[in-house]
Formats: C-alpha cells, structure tokens, sequence
C-alpha cells in the first residue's frame, strides 16, 4: 500500500503525526481537555495570589471549567494580572468573582463566583478578584493570643524559679527530710517504750472491775452488820428508859396522892431538888440517847464515832444550858 509513497512523504506524515501527538500531550498536561473546543479568556487584577500558579484549575461547584493560563505584573497599579481561560460555554455574567482559595494540603484554586448581573461578559473582560482567608493565617491568629499567654506565665514561672529564697528552700529539703526521719524514728522509739506501760494500765482496768465488785460486797456487810448492832443496842436501851419513866411516874403517883411514907417525904424540899436534878438528868440521857446514840455504842472499830458523838453531845446540852438562863 505504501510502496509507491515516497520516503519524504512518510517523513512529512510522521512529522505531522508527532506534532499533533505532541500539541495534544501539551494541552492535556496544562490541564484541557479539549484542545479543539473553544475557550474565553477573562483578566482579573489581584493584589496578592496567595502563592498560586499556572495552570491553577478555575472550579465552579467542584467542577473544573477552565484555568489559570498567565501571569504578570502591572506596571501601572502595581497589581497581578491573572489571565483565565475559560472551557466551558457557562454563562459567566459581569462582576462576577474569580475568587483564589487556599489549602493546608494541596494546591490553591480559584473558584468562580457568579454575580447577579443580567449583562454577560464577554471574552477578554475583566472580572472581578476574592480572597479567601488563609487557613494558617486563621490558625496563627488564634494561636497568637495564647502563645503570648504562654510566653508570659513561662516568664513568671523562670522568675519564680529563680528566685533566691525558693533555691535555699529547695537546698534545705534534704535537711528538713533528714530531720523528719529522725523525729519519726525517736517517736517510734518512745511508742514502743510506751507499750509495756500501756499494756500494765490495760490489765489493771480490767482488774479493776472485779476488785470494784468484791469492795461493794465487803462494804455492804459491813453496814448490815452495824445496822444490826446499833438496833439492838438502841431498843434494849428505849425499853430499859421505859421501864424507868413507867416506875417514876408510879412513884410520883403514890407521893401524889399521899400513898405510904414517901407522901411524908413529898414536903421535904431537899428530897425534891435532889428528884428533879435526877428527872433532868433523865431527860438529858433520853435526848442524848436519841441524838447520839454511837456514844453508847461499844464497838471496837467506833471508839472514833464515840468520841465525836460525845463531843457533839456536850456542845449540845452547853447551848442549851445557855439558851435556857437567857
């Protein structure tokens, strides 16, 4: 089929073939599509790129429909001209935004942001720039604030540690430790003194109860016993008084009534002083007996009690004989 083509036409044809190969290589590399379909060009003045470069996809809604295609520096106002070229046929209307969106990972885009103007631009039109906010601009900005903060509380605590007072302090806690030890250790050996004294104290309280109890008993006998021998003691003595007073009164019945030879000695006025000192006395004993009956009372063990009794007596039957001459 090729025989009779000649070699110049086969190189011409292979040159041709690796050009267009070459053209679409290019395009497909630089990020269209499409190189046989039509593109606009629009022109956007930037103050700042934020970094981004050639061949930047221009995406609208996630979808890529063109790129950045140039850029350069405006002599005149100082600004970036960024030139876009366009793939897609969407209706881009005026003052719409081409605005330029950083990452933390990957490269910056530029989104289209189409604006409500009813007038579509055309090609070469200039649109209009946006900026995002830089992400790690954001980040620095709220580190920023406490970063400071940490700078200053790091500050007082270096201050703080490097204070004098807090370094001898800091030299002293071995000192102080070392002391603690030792007080603990003369404690423990003090407590442990402690223990056989402790140990005597708890058995003599538990002791102490039995020998409570058997005390009671020996007390309560004792009393038993003393109640016992004054009550006889003290009735023997009333009915023997009562006995007397009863042949007293006889007696003095009999005189009375001139009964006999003792009427005879009822004038005698020696005989009566020497009654009425005897009925006095009487009375005295009577009182004495039921005031203080321990001074009759012949208990070995109340010789004490008795000599008491006895000197309460006299002091007694004294303010008596005092009250009865006043």
């Amino acid at each position: 089929m090729f025989k009779n083509v000649s070699n110049e036409t086969k190189v011409g044809a292979l040159t041709a073939v690796a050009i267009t190969i070459l053209i679409l290589g290019y395009n497909f590399m630089v990020g269209k599509d499409n190189p046989f379909s039509t593109s606009r060009i629009f022109i956007v003045h930037y103050d700042s790129t934020l970094g981004i470069g050639i061949s930047a996809p221009v995406m609208y809604n996630g979808l890529k429909i063109g790129q950045l295609k140039k850029l350069s520096l405006n002599d005149e106002s100082n600004k970036i001209d960024a030139t876009m070229e366009i793939f897609s046929n969407l209706s881009i209307p005026k003052k719409s935004f081409m605005k330029i969106e950083s990452a933390i990972l990957g490269t910056p885009s530029i989104r289209l942001i189409l604006s409500k103007n009813k007038s579509l631009a055309e090609d070469g039109d200039v649109l209009e720039p946006m900026y995002s906010t830089n992400i790690l601009s954001s980040v620095n900005q709220k580190i920023d604030p406490i970063a400071a903060k940490a700078d200053s509380v790091l500050a007082s605590l270096n201050a703080l540690i490097s204070r004098k007072s807090l370094v001898q302090s800091i030299d002293r806690i071995p000192v102080v430790l070392k002391g603690l030890e030792l007080t603990i250790g003369t404690l423990k050996s003090s407590i442990e003194g402690m223990n056989p004294a402790v140990a005597n104290i708890t058995s003599f309280t538990n002791d102490l109860d039995e020998y409570s109890t058997s005390l009671k008993t020996t007390l309560d006998n004792f009393a038993a016993i003393s109640k016992d021998i004054d009550d006889i003691e003290i009735q023997e003595i009333t009915k023997s008084i009562k006995k007397t007073i009863t042949a007293l009164n006889s007696f003095t019945e009999k005189i009375n009534t001139g009964d006999g030879s003792l009427a005879k000695l009822a004038n005698d006025d020696e005989l009566y002083v020497n009654l009425t000192k005897a009925t006095a006395n009487l009375n005295k004993l009577t009182v004495d007996l039921q005031k203080f009956p321990e001074k009759y009372v012949p208990l070995p063990w109340g010789e004490r009690k008795r000599r008491k009794a006895k000197e309460k007596s006299d002091a007694f039957f004294e303010d008596t004989m005092k009250k009865s001459v006043q």
